[in-house]
This record gives C-alpha cells, structure tokens and sequence, in this order.
C-alpha cells in the first residue's frame, strides 16, 4: 500500500479494482468501552479467587452508605487496602491494559512478589505475569488498618534493588 491507495475487489472499471487516494477509505475502528459497560460488567460484586494464590485475602465487597461499590483487600502489612469503583475507572481511562485485570489488582496487593517505595509515602506491590511482563499497583496506607490503591499499570522492567519487602 502506497500513498494511501489499495486494492478494493469491489470495484470496477478503470484501473479495475484501485481506489483513488482522493477518495475516502473506509478505517475499521476498535470498540470502545464505555464506563456504563464497565459497571454492568462489576455490578454482580465478585470475590472470586484467581487460581494462581490459593489463600486470597480478598475481603468481602464494602457496602455502605458512604462506601458504595468498593473491594478491600489485606496488604502483606495487615492493612485493609480498598479500591472504589470510581478509582478503578480512573485506572482503567488512563492505563487500558489493565482492564481485564480487576481482580489481579487485588490479588498484587494481597500478595505480590516484592515491594518498592513509591513517592510521598506510598508503596508499589509488583507483581510478576509472564516473561518481563510487570504488574505494579501504587497504593497508600494512611493508618494501620485503612489504605487505598491509586493506580496500576504494566511494565516490561522492575528494579529489585530497592525492595523494601521480597517474597520468601
């Protein structure tokens, strides 16, 4: 395909099957997911265990009055680490990747397999999918038994240096 033009079988007549550069051409265009099928899809609160850690440490859905739609999960300091749906949705407009990956979020923070510092105060679980294929979820916890995550993302690198805390 050069200067925009390509065979099309379709058509007929001079130059049997070119379409001019001129011309417009029809661009196939990717499904683009939309928060309102994200939540359809979340909506039924799942708690089920990926099969890669036989002991998870999800807890149960927070529903409340004030915490609507939410999992929590327990860091490997005993800090219940939650992640609200809303920030889920922010993870997933900025960082597409990771959108099939929900529950593996969870599970990073829950057990990862080392743990850098992140800035002001916060830590980055990574964890590993594959060859160089990183998962790193930075979370805060702001007290001894609360805690949030703030984004997650894939990496091809990680560097193990600076583990503050390594699987055994």
């Amino acid at each position: 395909m050069r200067f925009g033009i390509h065979h099309n079988p379709n058509l007929g007549g001079v130059g049997e099957g070119r379409k001019a550069a001129t011309e417009p051409q029809a661009v196939r265009r990717q499904p683009i997911i939309t928060c309102t099928q994200i939540q359809r899809r979340l909506r039924p609160a799942s708690t089920t265990v990926l099969p890669k850690c036989p002991q998870s440490r999800i807890i149960k859905p927070v529903i409340g009055a004030a915490r609507e739609g939410m999992d929590s999960v327990i860091s490997v300091n005993g800090v219940s680490v939650r992640l609200p749906t809303e920030r889920w949705f922010h993870i997933v407009e900025n960082h597409d990747e990771v959108a099939g990956y929900y529950d593996a979020v969870l599970e990073t923070v829950a057990d990862p397999d080392l743990i850098v510092p992140g800035y002001r105060g916060s830590l980055v679980a990574v964890r590993g999918y594959g060859r160089r294929h990183y998962l790193y979820v930075i979370y805060r916890e702001i007290t001894s038994d609360d805690g949030f995550i703030i984004t997650a993302y894939f990496s091809p690198k990680v560097n193990r240096k600076k583990a503050v805390w390594k699987r055994p």
